[in-house]
């Protein structure tokens, strides 16, 4: 379900200005509690801009990691699969 822009002012605005609890929030409004804590970290992380989108990425993106140096590795050519041979491998 999609809220408005409006709604989701009122919620977060209720929780630091009224002094409601974001569970109390979220019952008088029939709404989630997660859905309030949501959109309450939307706010803090963005601002007004954080609310108003109802589709909200609130991911941080990934650090890429600089490419690995290729290393030579021997691979031994084996037939015997049993645990004795593995040890012996190690």
């Amino acid at each position: 379900m999609s809220y408005s822009y409006q709604f989701r002012l009122k919620i977060i605005t209720l929780v630091p200005e009224q002094d409601y609890g974001i569970r109390e929030v979220a019952k008088l409004h029939n709404i989630s509690h997660a859905l309030v804590i949501y959109w309450l970290k939307a706010f803090r992380e963005r601002g007004l801009y954080g609310v108003k989108s109802p589709y909200t990425n609130l991911q941080t993106p990934k650090i890429v990691k600089p490419k690995m140096k290729k290393k030579d590795i021997e691979i031994p050519e084996t037939t015997d699969f049993s645990p004795k041979a593995f040890k012996k491998l190690q």
